[in-house]
């Protein structure tokens, strides 16, 4: 499953108790027709709904365990955007770097950059030539990735997540 960094903003503002379009694209600084395409893309994942004017949150537990984690930590967002989720759920288990392109078909470059982001907030820990994540500090990331990973996710077909 992937998001777009604007995809997550949107839910860090649900999360924070803004449900109008209006309200959401002023404090994402975004158009409001641009703010209606990332609510039908939020739709298209079952995240959530609109309703006159509103966005209306499922209350699938992705979206549960999503809005409380970036509410939380807003800093995220940065990290799980586009590539992040895939990479991250890989690093459920360590592994290195060839080992993270091979299982998520991302390029290199990608990989390494998401690695030095998540590494720089303790999101993962390496050793040696192996990563992984940071359990012990990040206890809510793992289980949201790994309710990803279990329901099948990370392909485009994500079924419902109740």
């Amino acid at each position: 499953m992937h998001f777009s960094r604007t995809e997550l903003q949107t839910i860090a503002e649900l999360a924070k108790g803004n449900t109008s379009i209006s309200t959401v694209a002023e404090a994402l600084n975004k158009s409001e027709k641009h703010v209606y395409r990332i609510v039908q893309k939020l739709e298209e994942k079952d995240l959530a709904a609109l309703s006159s004017g509103e966005i209306v949150p499922r209350k699938s537990t992705l979206m549960v365990r999503l809005t409380q984690i970036l509410d939380s930590y807003p800093n995220l967002i940065y990290v799980l955007a586009d590539s992040g989720i895939p990479i991250l759920v890989s690093l459920l288990e360590a592994k290195t770097v060839d080992e993270i392109i091979e299982e998520t078909d991302v390029k290199k470059s990608t990989v390494y950059a998401l690695l030095k982001k998540a590494l720089k907030i303790s999101l993962i820990k390496r050793d040696g030539e192996r990563y992984v994540l940071n359990e012990r500090i990040w206890r809510e990331v793992p289980d949201l990735l790994r309710e990803i990973r279990e329901k099948g996710c990370l392909t485009r077909e994500c079924p419902i997540i109740r």
